[in-house]
């Protein structure tokens, strides 16, 4: 990886000092913390983050690439006046669930040892779509308590952003994956459970009407897979199973937990 420094000096090269160029390291919880450049235009209310990519090891290209990737988003500012107005705002909440949240937001427990957390989607014709994430200071601003802006956001996330079910056996087929009778079988008692948007989609667990006993194999912060209990005969190894998927096919910000949970009696368990 480059050297961050290194990089904002070319930058302002390329761009001008009249732009706040400066490096940043944001924390996308889990322990990860990514390495970017943000760059604010004077009187403007936004600075892009833009990531370092590590594919990059020269000084020159990567900033080069930065460059472009600010010019395609650059504009003087974004009209988030409704930020300031509770009301509003608790229409645009989604939430986003993890074991590890970044220290400066608003959590609170879901269940077992995962958080929620708060976000408001953000969606505008200078830059597309994003998000802020909701942090103490804002709860602060508007006057309301961690309880009641989750109670909003799980209800308008339901609303906004509903569940959408796919078996995996289905999910399987459309990728025609030539698979034995009996795993097809298997496969179609899996359930993926996430939302219309695909994300954070694991968060939809929280409005979901949940049988009375099933097991829940974390995939990502994106989508759940749930499996009848009459289907395990070794639970510990639903747990072998996630471990092995974490390590092999998930970023590790996207990793929501390291062990699979049985839900049994309204209660969340965690399989070792």
């Amino acid at each position: 990886m480059v050297n961050a420094n290194e990089v904002v000096t070319k930058v302002k090269e390329l761009l001008g000092e009249e732009l706040e160029v400066k490096a940043v390291s944001i924390d996308k919880g889990n322990g990860v913390s990514l390495s970017g450049i943000t760059i604010k235009k004077e009187d403007s209310n936004i600075a892009p983050n833009i990531y370092l990519d590590p594919d990059y090891d020269d000084v020159d290209e990567q900033a080069s690439r930065i460059v472009e990737i600010y010019k395609t988003c650059a504009t003087d500012s974004v009209d988030v006046s409704f930020f300031a107005d509770y009301e509003q705002v608790k229409k645009k909440l989604g939430i986003k669930l993890s074991s590890h949240p970044a220290k400066e937001l608003v959590k609170q427990r879901a269940f077992a040892d995962i958080y929620m957390t708060a976000f408001v989607k953000l969606d505008t014709s200078e830059l597309g779509s994003g998000v802020i994430n909701i942090k103490e200071e804002h709860i602060k601003t508007w006057g309301v308590d961690a309880n009641t802006l989750f109670k909003d956001a799980i209800a308008y996330a339901e609303e906004n952003n509903p569940i959408e079910l796919k078996s995996l056996g289905e999910f399987i087929a459309e990728m025609d994956f030539d698979l034995p009778d009996d795993d097809k079988g298997t496969l179609k008692s899996v359930t993926i459970l996430s939302n219309r948007e695909n994300l954070y989609g694991a968060s939809a667990i929280m409005y979901y009407k949940k049988p009375e006993d099933f097991y829940i194999l974390p995939s990502s912060i994106h989508e759940l897979l749930l499996m009848p209990a009459s289907y395990v005969n070794n639970e510990h190894e639903l747990t072998e199973m996630v471990q092995a998927v974490n390590e092999n096919e998930v970023l590790p910000q996207d990793v929501l937990a390291d062990h699979a949970y049985h839900y049994i009696n309204g209660e969340f368990k965690i399989i070792e």
